[in-house]
């Protein structure tokens, strides 16, 4: 059963994850990793999921929809038949669907992709387990944007998937976090 999700995203030095529809900026080595993390399972009998928001979906290139080797989930509160993809209508749909016996067992990791309001929503109602967030250390043009402060619910760890230390791609610096929810159990023992 999908009760938690992992997030993934990159923020610009101003917070920004979109400028008109797309990326800000051109990373590829950082566009693999998201690539990688997002489809690579342990169980080669299982796929992971991607969850995105309307937007997110229609920024895809047309060749990427749906994203391959993954389940695609978009929330929208429109009544639209996408393609290739389940589509929800808010999150206590997208649960349902994902533990529907269509999807439950074979789905190994679900990854919320964007955009800014599906991150806010999972992360407000608590269904984040990890996030991986790559901040990129340079300001970009951008007109959507991660404003949700997640950080007293969750601390840093590590991963031996994700690359240590700065990166660097077309003069452009970003490094790789991971971040996993805080075990409210355990801190009110403290």
């Amino acid at each position: 059963m999908v009760n938690n999700f992992n997030l993934i995203a990159a923020v610009c030095s101003n917070n920004g994850i979109g400028y008109k529809g797309n990326l800000p900026w051109n990373l590829r080595k950082e566009l693999q990793y998201f690539n990688r993390m997002t489809k690579d399972v342990k169980n080669p009998e299982k796929k992971n999921a991607v969850i995105m928001g309307r937007k997110t979906w229609d920024s895809l290139p047309h060749n990427w929809k749906p994203l391959p080797g993954r389940y695609n989930f978009v929330l929208t509160t429109q009544s639209l038949n996408l393609d290739g993809a389940v589509v929800c209508s808010d999150l206590n749909d997208l649960i349902k669907k994902i533990n529907s016996p269509d999807y439950s067992n074979l789905i190994e990791t679900a990854w919320v992709i964007g955009g800014s309001k599906v991150y806010e929503s999972v992360l407000k109602y608590g269904l984040c387990h990890r996030f991986y967030l790559t901040r990129i250390k340079k300001e970009f043009e951008c007109d959507c944007f991660f404003n949700y402060d997640f950080t007293k619910d969750f601390k840093e760890v590590s991963d031996d998937r994700v690359p240590k230390g700065v990166q660097k791609e077309n003069e452009i610096e970003y490094v790789f976090h991971v971040y996993e929810k805080v075990n409210e159990s355990k801190d009110s023992s403290n």
